[in-house]
């Protein structure tokens, strides 16, 4: 779309009323008379278009509210407004897709049904098409370590929608894992639908560890679509910023402190993202003691367990949250060498790893990561 500048167009506008004023005045008036008509009406217009131009400006919106069992902070810069009835239509109909904790949602649908589901049409379910195919990315970049279908270990271990602690049952952990593989799951062609193929028919699916991220991506694509170039969009601390705040300044993230029970106002440091997604994953918040054991709601598809690895925490910083967000948990399950090694294989993706030692709480992070740290 071609944007014409509002003077331009005025300026056009003056010329041709200049030369039809010319045409009605100089017959009948002095040369010194039509100078100053001219010069009374040009300066009459000139009043007119900057009394227009002064009602464009730009306005600040902070919107605030609940999704996908969180809250959502959203805030951007424009010279029109985004409803906010907008993005929450947007996220509702996010969840209606993608909540295992709503029956009638498409991926109800599919962890309730057979083998194979019903056929569907891409267009229709274009969001569980969307995170189905990233999330088999990121599958296969992290070696198995972020998988979606650990769903039946999430509700064995308490971390479901019934949150009943476990009693450790090792058999009846190693049933739950016949049923844990991304890769016993597909999406195939028939005609112009598809259908979603399980190898098992309890392989259930759970995008938790990569749904906030995408719902950030989306609502940042929407703005962007708006012609919104300055935003910070937030879901449940997964995080996408672009172009500057309110202030003309960079936007500026704070990083809380990996322990439990900390309050927003204990942070560990301020990121600086520039462009980029910022997500964190961790231990210290969705857990519980039981027997003087932690259990954690982060599940090894490994093996199956819900003890913690080396790892506090990890934040991960991307050019899309949905990578960041995955990449964070699968961070969390391998533990800190292992997670040093995969975020150090992937191009555009840095982190900070935050990890106990004795007494104290110790960080590490990958090569470029430093420079997005601002103290």
């Amino acid at each position: 779309m071609q944007v014409i500048d509002t003077r331009t167009v005025l300026d056009i506008f003056l010329n041709r009323l200049c030369e039809k004023l010319y045409l009605i005045i100089s017959p009948t008036c002095s040369t010194n008379t039509y100078k100053l008509s001219i010069l009374f009406w040009s300066m009459l217009l000139s009043v007119f278009v900057g009394c227009r131009e002064e009602k464009i400006h730009i306005q600040d919106f902070h919107y605030t509210g609940l999704t996908m069992g969180t809250t959502y902070n959203i805030k951007f810069s424009s010279n029109s407004e985004f409803p906010q009835k907008k993005i929450d239509s947007i996220l509702i109909a996010f969840n209606d897709e993608l909540s295992t904790y709503i029956d009638a949602s498409f991926i109800s649908m599919i962890n309730d049904g057979g083998e194979k589901s019903a056929l569907f049409n891409t267009e229709e379910h274009r969001d569980f098409v969307k995170i189905f195919e990233r999330a088999k990315q990121m599958f296969n970049l992290s070696n198995g370590f972020f998988d979606p279908t650990v769903k039946p270990l999430v509700d064995y271990w308490g971390f479901g929608e019934k949150k009943e602690k476990a009693v450790y049952d090792r058999n009846r952990i190693d049933q739950l894992m016949e049923a844990t593989g991304f890769d016993k799951i597909e999406i195939y062609r028939e005609g112009n639908q598809f259908y979603v193929q399980k190898e098992n028919a309890e392989v259930s699916l759970d995008f938790s560890a990569i749904a906030k991220g995408y719902g950030v991506d989306l609502i940042g694509q929407e703005l962007e679509h708006a012609g919104i170039e300055n935003y910070m969009v937030e879901i449940g601390g997964e995080t996408k910023t672009k172009g500057l705040n309110s202030k003309k300044k960079k936007w500026l993230l704070g990083v809380y402190k990996p322990v439990p029970g900390v309050k927003k106002s204990e942070l560990i440091a301020y990121i600086e993202p520039d462009d980029k997604a910022l997500a964190t994953s961790g231990n210290y918040r969705n857990f519980y003691m039981l027997d003087g054991m932690m259990y954690s709601h982060t599940i090894n598809p490994k093996t199956g367990e819900s003890s913690p690895s080396d790892l506090l925490a990890v934040t991960v910083l991307a050019d899309d949250c949905m990578t960041a967000d995955a990449m964070a948990t699968s961070c969390m399950v391998m533990g800190l060498e292992k997670a040093k090694q995969h975020i150090a294989s992937v191009e555009q993706v840095e982190a900070c790893f935050f990890f106990q030692e004795k007494d104290s709480i110790k960080y590490s992070y990958s090569k470029r990561f430093k420079e997005y740290i601002k103290n």
